[in-house]
């Protein structure tokens, strides 16, 4: 304890806040993927999009056939975990189409809705979605091209402390003391 408190004086850091989702973090965030966008070039032009994204472009969540369309999307990588998951099957797969409620979607999912829409893009990727669940022709073409989908994105959303989908992006932090 006495090493921490005295390490704690000699490193000065950005401070910590509770709640990652505060207006200072949010904006943060923001500042790093504008300096990102400025002065580097590795995503300035349009990818292809994956077979299928969620499009958050309206108020609704749809899941988007893409024909060969170019664009930025967003992946999320999270821990399925041993909870039930959300996804697509082939007798969900039209009624995804026709649009997803936000509120059944587990929380790490309306964390990274959050997050897309916050960063103005329009797209995100999540396998459970994005790849029908159940057939297996699907599965095994969709899964085969998991590497290029993360390559091709503009950004990856790590759920990196949850471990399901129901825990969320976010954890509330106890700030350390200085």
């Amino acid at each position: 304890m006495a090493i921490e408190s005295s390490l704690a004086s000699f490193i000065k850091g950005r401070p910590v806040a509770e709640d990652p989702t505060d207006e200072t973090t949010l904006a943060r965030v923001m500042a790093w993927v504008n300096e990102c966008n400025t002065h580097h070039d590795c995503q300035q032009e349009p990818r292809p999009l994956p077979l299928r994204v969620l499009d958050l472009s309206s108020g609704r969540i749809n899941l988007h056939e893409t024909s060969g369309e170019l664009g930025a999307y967003i992946t999320l990588s999270h821990c399925w975990g041993s909870s039930k998951q959300f996804t697509t099957t082939k007798t969900t797969l039209a009624s995804r189409k026709a649009g997803i409620d936000y509120e059944l979607l587990p929380k790490t999912y309306q964390d990274a809705i959050f997050i897309t829409r916050l960063l103005g893009i329009r797209y995100l990727w999540i396998d459970s979605l994005c790849i029908c669940q159940d057939d297996n022709g699907d599965w095994q073409r969709e899964s085969a091209k998991m590497g290029l989908v993360y390559s091709n994105a503009y950004l990856t959303i790590a759920a990196a402390s949850a471990k399901d989908s129901s825990v969320g992006l976010f954890t509330h932090r106890v700030p350390h003391s200085m």
